[in-house]
């Protein structure tokens, strides 16, 4: 792929296929399984915002991310105020909103809680929650889902993320 595309859920083209992003962007939904993935010159793979699914591969062979490239679903889970570990934090005098939970607490702001821990840190796999809302300003993004299984070599020079956005 050297132009943006994706692969939606119900999209079987490229199972069992090489894969080769270079300069561009893949969107890859719920579960594939691919026979090698290949990242180089600032490419990226993540998946759809909020797709309650995330990014589920299996990589027979190998996957390899060059310095440039990133393998990302930062921003990609759940709006601000939203998931089951949503932050607090709705009042116009409240001096900052909590951050949302997921494997742990989220962050306290200065006068509302953060939001309630669910899943698991030590093997993540749903979507992380929105921070709270302050003011009128909605919270952060939660991190998405991002779950490789990978039957060979595994070589990451770039990123794999899936954190939450601040406002």
């Amino acid at each position: 792929f050297t132009s943006n595309a994706a692969i939606a859920c119900d999209d079987m083209t490229w199972e069992g296929y090489d894969i080769v992003v270079s300069g561009a962007s893949l969107t890859v939904d719920c579960a594939h399984t691919f026979n090698s993935l290949a990242l180089a010159n600032s490419a990226a793979v993540t998946h759809t915002a909020a797709q309650v699914n995330g990014m589920h591969t299996t990589i027979t062979q190998y996957v390899a991310v060059d310095s440039s490239s990133a393998i990302s679903a930062d921003g990609r889970g759940f709006a601000g105020t939203l998931g089951p570990g949503s932050g607090t934090g709705t009042c116009q005098s409240c001096g900052g909103a909590g951050g949302g939970g997921y494997g742990g607490s989220g962050g306290s702001g200065s006068g509302a809680m953060g939001g309630n821990t669910y899943g698991s840190f030590e093997e993540p796999l749903n979507l992380g929650s929105g921070g709270g809302q302050r003011y009128y300003t909605e919270g952060g993004v939660g991190g998405g889902a991002i779950r490789l299984t990978v039957g060979g070599r595994l070589s990451v020079d770039g990123l794999i993320s899936a954190n939450g956005n601040r406002v």
